[in-house]
């Protein structure tokens, strides 16, 4: 098959979930042999694709560059630029002068495509990952760039041939905004081979947490410094990614080591027992079966599609916003015994290594790409 992928951009380019889920697409398309084109921005980085993909993967992959908008200071800047951004990609995408069997769009990158549907020629599928403009939580400002979201959201989900999404309470709320179930496609995020690695490491399965993740109100920096000064129990905590000095905690107990590349974040989680991810809102971290690909034991917040992966005998759930809730469930997970410990390890990377691992994962979406594909060309058949 021949598939135009269009995104806002690629790890390591542009750093984010999607950003790093549209690099796995690219990656595994290439990977089992379908040709790509991947529409992306480079935010003034300059490429260096041999670097981050092989020689076999490049034999199938096509780069079209973009410069994504400046940003602006009025109320609704993102969306005026996304769809600058989205023009920009159409024109590129006509350009390209040759058919393709199936278009990826991940985020607003797809408006323009839906303007122009009639001259598109294949399916057209959208991912808007964690779809946090119509989850709780957040601030007064994070509450209005949610409502100037939501119009857009909605446009793209209801003009897309088929709507990716994580499962769980995501595939519930792309239901309650009147798409068919029939459009919908479970989609999951997944962990590549450098994450399913084995170390041999020796996990001494202490009472060591880690947070990996940039600093936002909707990660739920708050309540780790609300919960972290009444935990009594021994215990360390490792905080990965840029934290304002004001708001880090004067505590022994807690070590601020800002971004990390993945091969030290990697180091850091093989020694871990625990992950720490109090979101207020989220899609499907990707954080989560990374970490549980090496055995570390989760503590999340029941948003989003995290359930999908995360269960009673494989980590903790609870619910969000709620210091109570965090609390009790960390001082019960430091409350396991070394056997119990070692258990929900084991069952947290036989989760990843047998459901969402990115081998298994792609060949499970090319699959229902497929099958998209061919249903689309029997349908536009009969109406002509």
């Amino acid at each position: 098959m021949k598939i135009a992928l269009i995104t806002d951009g690629i790890n390591p380019y542009v750093l984010g979930g999607m950003q790093k889920h549209s690099y796995y697409l690219a990656k595994y398309f290439s990977k089992l042999g379908h040709k790509t084109v991947v529409f992306h921005c480079l935010n003034g980085k300059t490429p260096n694709y041999e670097q981050h993909f092989s020689k076999e993967e490049l034999q199938n992959l096509t780069f079209v560059s973009i410069d994504f908008p400046a940003s602006g200071k009025l109320p609704g800047h993102y969306i005026r630029n996304s769809m600058k951004y989205s023009e920009a990609l159409f024109k590129a995408f006509i350009n390209q002068e040759q058919s393709f069997d199936f278009i990826y769009t991940k985020g607003f990158t797809g408006m323009a495509f839906y303007q122009n549907k009639n001259q598109l020629n294949c399916p057209i599928g959208v991912q808007l990952h964690g779809l946090e403009m119509f989850q709780k939580g957040g601030n007064l400002k994070q509450w209005l760039e949610k409502k100037l979201l939501k119009k857009p959201a909605k446009y793209c989900l209801r003009k897309a041939d088929v709507v990716f999404a994580y499962g769980g309470k995501i595939s519930k709320i792309v239901r309650g905004l009147g798409v068919d179930d029939k459009k919908i496609i479970k989609q999951h995020g997944a962990a590549d081979d450098f994450w399913l690695q084995n170390t041999d490491n020796q996990r001494a399965f202490d009472n060591s947490m880690a947070f990996v993740g940039r600093f936002e109100h909707r990660k739920g920096h708050h309540l780790v410094n609300q919960v972290i000064p009444n935990i009594h129990k021994d215990f360390n905590l490792i905080m990965v990614g840029n934290v304002p000095e004001d708001k880090k905690l004067k505590n022994t107990c807690i070590q601020y080591v800002g971004n990390l590349s993945a091969e030290k974040v990697f180091d850091i989680l093989s020694k871990t027992t625990y992950l720490l991810v109090p979101s207020l809102a989220e899609g499907f971290p990707t954080i989560i079966v990374e970490a549980m690909a090496q055995g570390v034991i989760p503590i999340a917040t029941n948003v989003g599609a995290v359930a999908e992966i995360v269960n009673l005998e494989n980590g903790f759930l609870f619910d969000s916003n709620s210091v109570s809730e965090l609390q009790n469930t960390i001082e019960k997970a430091l409350s396991l015994s070394l056997n119990q410990r070692k258990q929900m390890s084991n069952e947290a990377r036989k989760q990843v290594e047998e459901n969402f691992n990115w081998d298994f994962s792609a060949k499970k979406l090319l699959s229902e790409i497929v099958v998209i594909n061919d249903s689309w060309k029997r349908t536009n058949s009969e109406s002509h």
